[in-house]
């Protein structure tokens, strides 16, 4: 049921059923400033009070940040604003948000265009922000009725994703996702107001494009014949192709489609692959500037200039088959006619006081309150063609009329537990229709095919019976390195098998590139570039070549793998590489975006290989004192032990505090402001925590080491070696 999701889902922020108010109190200077003609494209954001009154909060957040919003409409009489709680409290969240979007909807003479075709993208289950409505007052001045949109940022992505770690990309017009080179550099243009086309809004320190250069790359110059499967290693076609139904039926024509706009690409860390996720749909439902009925325009020759994710799989006979699928499907499950036009009525109830009182919802096109009123089935005449409801009427009749199949269609998700470190591989397969039988075709390299079934009973892997999730679990023979496998679904005369056959690899590689130390409480062992005792971990190229880093990710959690893809010059042979596990990337590409537990857990170091993730080198770690690490007992070695004299950038097991006695003078004080005092050995070296040895003499039982930089340094005398810390 429309509106249903929102209801039981929401954030306190977006009730559905209600109109809340939103206050801004700003200096007056300020607010004359923001609407000042030369100041509208500016996106400084200025200081303001924040108001919040609902049914169910009530809060009041001062200094928070405040400017218009959007393209077009900052040119409205009715403008659109943003809400920044996270300006000038750097990392500060409200109820779950960092900033709020307030579209004043200047376009719409309904104001619900938005609204309702966000809750049919809710009801199929695409990612979709939360909107409400809300009263917005500037200085006590009533500014209108706004739709409240949830901001898609690191909050957003958490929410839908599990994890902010992948990279987000707004693609901002003209960004129709045609081929530039393989230079990843060619894709960070920025031809309108210095915005880049495709604006990476995620990881921006980094600003790592070779992800999206390489998608793109596949989209384009892969063969038709295999472009199914290729494209689908690098992108959730079957994600896309229900999202090009929703914006079909909404009549879009201001997203990638015709107009190549006003949407997101998200590589998942999950699995690598890019998710198309729409964005910004006021221009929706009988809104048209071009003299287009877009309620009759053909779904399967929306657009035909050069738009190859539309036209490219559509050219496609199974994708085309699925698309057909997912366009009957929203007409016949997700959102029946009747439902819209219930719910329809339900949001203009709840609205009409609010828009009534909106003076500025008539200044830009003459909006009088007759046209709101009447705006569920009359058109408003100019760019509005068509009352709301009787749009939807007209696109669903349409629909019937131009779907090529109104057959059952089969197909099925699949899901595994890769990657896995050691265990079972364990298949989940939920089909679209009730499944009589479930298949698994699968061979190893040192084994021929096999076949076995899937069952939803429970058991052998199966988490509930009869949730319509059929699954196996299946061991690998000790010595295989990979399975191949791929899925028949049977339901009654209809079978659907996996066009791609899925590939798992069950074994490490033989790659020599380790992790091979890591410290989760660093107090004062090494500091970083800017002075910061931040966790670290530590990679050994073993290989008789240097290794480029490039080639390989690391995360800190085997369900998110994708979490940050290494950069930097080739790792020389026996070489080392320092990375810091303080999630600030702004600090440099050996900075990576998660950090590490001192109370212990895993760190993954893995590849693709024949575009299938692969384990490179795992470690499950224990808790660690401070300035304790835990590394490899010798470089590469498969034994690990604590070190508490930790070796960054050095080679393991040569520095070792443990094989002094505690009857042993030693050099005190330690840690030390410099002085140092010892009457055991008269000749103490001493190194830096690369080995380097420094010229510093020991004079009449003295060292002298005031002149050294805090941190770490090594005394040897005799054969024994100690770690001493300079503060």
């Amino acid at each position: 049921m429309l509106g249903q999701w929102a209801s039981e889902g929401s954030l306190p922020v977006y009730p559905a059923d209600e109109v809340t108010t939103i206050k801004i109190e700003i200096a007056l200077e300020d607010i004359t400033t923001i609407y000042l003609e030369d100041s509208l494209f500016s996106n400084h954001e200025y200081p303001a009070t924040f108001i919040f009154q609902s049914n169910q909060l009530t809060d009041t957040v001062e200094n928070v940040g405040f400017r218009l919003r959007g393209n077009t409409s900052r040119l409205a009489a009715k403008k659109s604003f943003k809400v920044s709680f996270n300006t000038f409290s750097p990392g500060a969240t409200w109820n779950g948000v960092q900033k709020l979007n307030l579209n004043g909807e200047h376009n719409d003479p309904s104001i619900m265009r938005s609204k309702i075709g966000w809750e049919m993208a809710q009801e199929a289950g695409l990612v979709a922000p939360f909107v409400s409505y809300s009263r917005v007052y500037i200085n006590e001045t009533y500014a209108g009725l706004y739709i409240n949109v949830e901001h898609y940022d690191e909050n957003f992505l958490e929410r839908h994703y599990g994890t902010a770690a992948g990279n987000l990309f707004k693609c901002h017009y003209p960004a129709d996702l045609n081929y530039i080179s393989s230079n990843p550099e060619e894709y960070k243009t920025a031809p309108w107001n210095g915005v880049r086309t495709y604006e990476l809004k995620t990881n921006k320190d980094a600003d790592d494009y070779r992800g999206l250069a390489h998608f793109i790359d596949v989209l384009n110059n892969t063969s038709s014949s295999e472009l199914h499967c290729r494209l689908d290693e690098v992108f959730d076609i079957n994600k896309y192709l229900k999202t090009l139904a929703f914006e079909l039926i909404i009549g879009h024509w201001d997203g990638y489609t015709l107009n190549n706009n006003n949407f997101y690409l998200f590589q998942r860390p999950s699995d690598g692959k890019f998710e198309f996720i729409e964005y910004d749909i006021d221009n929706t439902a009988g809104i048209d500037w071009f003299g287009i009925n877009w309620a009759t325009r053909n779904i399967y020759d929306y657009n035909s200039d050069n738009r190859p994710l539309y036209e490219r799989l559509l050219a496609n006979d199974v994708l085309r088959g699925r698309f057909t699928y997912f366009v009957y499907q929203y007409m016949t499950e997700f959102t029946e006619l009747e439902d819209i036009h219930s719910r329809l009525e339900e949001i203009q109830a709840l609205i009409t006081e609010a828009a009534l009182e909106d003076e500025f919802r008539t200044y830009d096109y003459g909006f009088v309150d007759e046209a709101f009123l009447t705006s569920l089935d009359e058109a408003a005449g100019g760019h509005v063609s068509s009352g709301i409801d009787d749009y939807f009427t007209d696109r669903f009749a349409w629909n019937y009329i131009q779907l090529e199949s109104t057959e059952p269609y089969l197909l099925f998700d699949i899901e595994d537990n890769v990657p896995f470190v050691e265990g079972d591989l364990t298949v989940f397969v939920t089909p679209s229709l009730p499944a009589d039988e479930v298949e698994l075709v699968m061979s190893t390299d040192v084994t021929d095919d096999v076949s076995l079934t899937l069952n939803d009973l429970g058991v052998n892997g199966d988490l509930t019976a009869n949730d319509g999730i059929w699954s196996i679990q299946v061991e690998a023979p000790t010595n295989a390195t990979y399975i191949d496998y791929s899925v028949i679904v049977t339901s009654g005369n209809l079978v659907a098998q996996s066009p791609c056959p899925s590939r798992v690899w069950v074994s490490p590689t033989n790659d020599e590139l380790v992790i091979n130390e890591v410290m989760t409480s660093n107090q004062l062992t090494i500091a970083d570039e800017d002075e910061d005792y931040d966790d670290w971990f530590e990679l050994w190229n073993g290989n008789g070549a240097p290794v480029l880093p490039s080639n390989y990710w690391v995360s800190d959690n085997l369900d998110f793998p994708f979490k940050y893809r290494l950069s930097g010059n080739a790792i020389p042979q026996s070489g080392f590489q320092l990375l810091w596990a303080d999630d600030e990337g702004d600090e440099g590409i050996n900075h990576v975006n998660f950090q590490l537990a001192s109370t212990g857990e895993e760190l993954i170091l893995f590849k693709l290989q024949e575009n299938d993730i692969r384990v490179v080198d795992y470690i499950s770690f224990p808790a660690l004192s401070d300035d304790i690490s835990y590394g490899r007992e010798t470089d590469g070695n498969s034994s690990w032990v604590s070190f508490d004299s930790p070796t960054p950038n050095a080679p393991n097991g040569v520095v070792s505090v443990s094989a002094l006695t505690a009857t042993e003078a030693l050099p005190y004080p330690n840690p030390t402001t410099g002085i140092v005092y010892f009457n055991l050995g008269p000749d103490w070296k001493v190194f830096d925590i690369s080995g380097k040895q420094l010229p510093i003499v020991a004079k009449g039982g003295v060292l002298d080491l005031s002149a050294l930089s805090s941190g770490v340094y090594f005394l040897q005398s005799e054969g024994r070696i100690m770690r001493i810390l300079k503060n």
